[in-house]
């Protein structure tokens, strides 16, 4: 059947906006994150052709806490969704009449039964129902390792985006070890993003500072609403200016604070990003710019109390895409402090162990460009999700390669993650 996607956002729209129908029949689709565990399996019942269904909670898996709920319904020819009415235990929480068919409900901190009920009309005055049952948590019962998310961008041999893939192109091993895809979407997925601005004294050469903040701010003017950003600077130490937030305005003023001064914790900073951000749900990413090695301002001293190692490993895991730009002609001539390593080599492993890309402009004007680029690269990601055959909870590194079957195609994901600890 004809695929009619949705939803197509505005920025400046709080709520997304319907496609104008080209193609007939259609299947309005909704596939979004829950909170915890995703099956993309769920019940449904129709009417002629009028189908609605449950796309999130999974079913048959307990919930509790934040989750989300949303629907996809299928309409004959002609049609369209007048109204999906929500009930849950009998009690209606919800009545949704525009795209995306989704909220946030709160299933309370035990994990009890639940009986979920959506009725959907179309504008023929076909209706159409679908229920769901989430069971309790019984005493003894242990849950299994929860789906392992993976975010994709994918080029071609000429590094040109790929938008038009399906599942059937993917193919992913864990340790070398085929997996079967439970979940796949090249729907834009709602964001949670770092802003991370090297506020040293460095950065008070020229305009840098001034071009940065600029392009940070046009940066966040192009946040969809569905997306919230958490905004750092660090120069001696890491200073939180903005808590996460969807507010472009607060985010922007803050960014306009912004002064350098000092020297550059940058291990700090990566490290109080990740411990920030790890217990996020769904999407994360941090955008990182940085033009100086790790060091304080008046010594040939470490600006960090945390290793480059350290923070390494902590960005790793807590699971952030760290989209790095490194500012300076000659980072691959800079070394650390310690001579082990180069500027951009430093910069670089923070993208190429988390599925992030680095880039390197050589002069501030470069900026605006990066930040569009890195924009782009977040608006057409593939989203997949597997279950891994091995269920070891032993705290392990997993290691991921995922295979597009196009010639020459490259795709950028994050390359392994720690299993859950016993």
């Amino acid at each position: 059947m004809p695929v009619l996607r949705l939803p197509v956002e505005d920025p400046g729209d709080s709520r997304p906006r319907l496609l104008k129908p080209l193609l007939t029949p259609r299947t309005l689709r909704f596939t979004v994150l829950a909170l915890g565990l995703f099956l993309t399996a769920a019940y449904s019942i129709s009417a002629q052709d009028f189908v609605l269904r449950f796309t999130a909670p999974p079913p048959n898996r307990p919930v509790a806490g934040e989750t989300r709920v949303a629907l996809e319904a299928t309409v004959s020819q002609g049609a369209r969704i007048v109204r999906i009415e929500v009930r849950i235990d009998s009690q209606l929480v919800a009545v949704l009449d525009k795209p995306p068919y989704e909220f946030l409900w709160n299933a309370g901190e035990e994990f009890h039964p639940h009986t979920l009920m959506a009725k959907a009309e179309d504008s023929n005055g076909h209706t159409a129902t679908v229920t769901l049952e989430t069971p309790p948590l019984r005493i003894g019962q242990r849950e299994s390792v929860s789906l392992v998310d993976l975010y994709l961008n994918v080029v071609d041999e000429k590094n040109r985006p790929l938008t038009d893939l399906s599942q059937d192109d993917f193919k992913v091993f864990e340790d070398g070890k085929p997996q079967t895809i439970v979940r796949f979407t090249a729907a834009r997925q709602p964001l949670s993003v770092a802003l991370l601005i090297d506020a040293s004294n460095s950065m008070g050469t020229g305009e840098r500072m001034e071009t940065a903040r600029r392009a940070a701010v046009d940066f966040v003017k192009k946040m969809l609403a569905s997306d919230q950003a958490i905004l750092f600077s660090f120069s001696d130490k890491v200073t939180l200016l903005q808590p996460l937030t969807s507010d472009r305005k607060k985010l922007e003023r803050a960014i306009q604070t912004i002064a350098p001064t000092g020297g550059t914790a940058l291990y700090d900073a990566m490290v109080r990003v990740s411990e920030t951000m790890k217990e996020l749900e769904g999407r994360k990413a941090a955008i990182l710019l940085s033009d100086g090695r790790d060091q304080a301002f008046r010594e040939n001293a470490p600006g960090s109390l945390h290793l480059f190692e350290e923070a390494v490993n902590s960005v790793v895991r807590s699971e952030v895409v760290v989209y790095a730009i490194g500012l300076g002609a000659r980072l691959d001539d800079e070394t650390d402090l310690a001579q082990r390593r180069s500027l951009k080599e430093i910069l670089q492993t923070f993208s190429e162990k988390t599925g992030g890309r680095f880039y390197n402009p050589e002069n501030p004007g470069q900026l605006a460009g990066v930040y569009q680029q890195i924009t782009e690269d977040l608006g057409r990601q593939y989203s997949l999700s597997y279950n891994p055959t091995n269920q070891s909870r032993d705290g392990r590194w997993r290691t991921l390669t995922v295979e597009e079957r196009k010639p020459g195609a490259r795709v950028f994901t994050r390359p392994g993650y720690f299993a859950p600890s016993p």
